[in-house]
């Protein structure tokens, strides 16, 4: 439905003969937002505590869709509240709708939706249509490799790389795992084992699968280095034959 604007007049007759008329404005307006309307907004817990499920959000995009329900050219009056009680009363509305915290509601929060009309005043829609989600950043767990000799003197070791997949992940579930080796190259994941190198410091990066964000998946990352030492070389050393002369030998 559409605003409708239309003019009525009223005849008011006196007793003496005359009458009045009246012009009346009769404004009829759409009543509401579908109730299965709803927008969802994703983004990596962020902040300086990265595992509080507290991140910051735009959502300022929600409103040109809420518009988009109504007809074009209706004057709106759209707000956001935390609580149904708060959309209600009208009172303590967000003001920043590009730079909002969820530290009410940590990991997903439920924001109220209510749109006015700023003609008659009216509700036109008030309902839970924003959700904001925060997606889980991993841990990418640190892998300790013992450094190793290079005995045959070819600059490589053949490392045992069975238990780094584990370790990275621990007891994480939906993440996945990628290698890069020390140009950027993607490696393949799992490592192959034996994994054989030379000397070189690789970037782990452990990826949450389930990650929405529009940025890019939530992700850790460390980096594992692999020494190669080289072995050294034991010089052959001549032997030398010392003379030991006494005192009573030097006398005779």
């Amino acid at each position: 439905s559409a605003i409708r604007t239309q003019k009525s007049r009223a005849r008011e007759e006196k007793q003496d003969g005359y009458y009045q008329v009246s012009e009346i404005d009769l404004i009829v307006s759409t009543t509401q937002i579908p109730s299965n309307f709803k927008k969802e907004f994703y983004v990596c817990d962020n902040g300086t505590n990265t595992n509080d499920g507290i991140a910051t959000f735009n959502f300022s995009s929600a409103t040109a869709d809420i518009k988009n329900i109504f007809p074009v050219n209706q004057q709106l009056k759209i707000s956001y509240y935390i609580s149904i009680s708060e959309a209600l009363s009208e009172t303590n509305p967000i003001t920043n709708i590009s730079n909002y915290q969820n530290t009410d509601s940590p990991n997903q929060q439920i924001i109220y939706t209510r749109v006015d009309s700023t003609i008659d005043n009216e509700c036109l829609g008030l309902g839970p249509h924003i959700v904001l989600n925060v997606d889980t950043i991993p841990t990418a767990n640190p892998v300790i490799i013992a450094p190793q000799c290079d005995d045959d003197r070819d600059g490589f070791y053949h490392f045992d790389t069975s238990t780094i997949q584990n370790t990275l992940i621990g007891n994480q579930n939906n993440v996945a795992v990628t290698y890069l080796d020390k140009n950027g190259n993607i490696l393949p994941s799992p490592l192959p084992n034996p994994f054989i190198t030379s000397s070189q410091k690789i970037t782990a990066r452990v990826t949450n699968s389930l990650s929405q964000d529009p940025l890019g998946k939530c992700y850790d990352e460390t980096t594992i280095d692999f020494v190669v030492n080289k072995t050294p070389s034991a010089n052959l050393v001549s032997p030398q034959i010392c003379l030991l002369y006494t005192s009573d030998a030097a006398d005779e």
